[in-house]
């Protein structure tokens, strides 16, 4: 078997509208948590593959920091592209793979993870 890597073989990237961070402040109210302020909040998608989902999350909350990571370096690079040909400043997408993680990255009101049952 072969090591392939994940730019080898890109995912396919989609909007989740289940993990927006507007859904989520709902239901931790609806179960009696406090949620922080979704309009200001610090948002990272683990896996975000080319950013897609994170990328139409920050178009809705130009005042949110979303942040991406993911270990497909040209997923990331098109992410990149993509956020800045639609002017986007408030979506930082990063290679990084999940063991590199660490306190460097500040701490984050909503952290999501979506994926793809094809």
């Amino acid at each position: 078997m072969t090591n392939l890597t994940y730019d080898e073989i890109p995912y396919v990237s989609l909007v989740y509208a289940d993990t927006h961070p507007n859904k989520l402040a709902i239901l931790a109210t609806l179960f009696g948590l406090t949620p922080p302020a979704v309009k200001t909040s610090r948002i990272l998608e683990l896996g975000c593959g080319d950013g897609t989902n994170l990328i139409a999350i920050a178009q809705t909350l130009p005042q949110a920091q979303c942040w991406g990571i993911d270990a497909a370096f040209k997923q990331i690079q098109a992410g990149q592209n993509q956020a800045k040909q639609l002017r986007l400043s408030n979506v930082k997408l990063k290679p990084l793979n999940l063991s590199e993680v660490d306190e460097s990255l500040g701490i984050f009101d909503y952290i999501i993870v979506s994926f793809w049952e094809g």
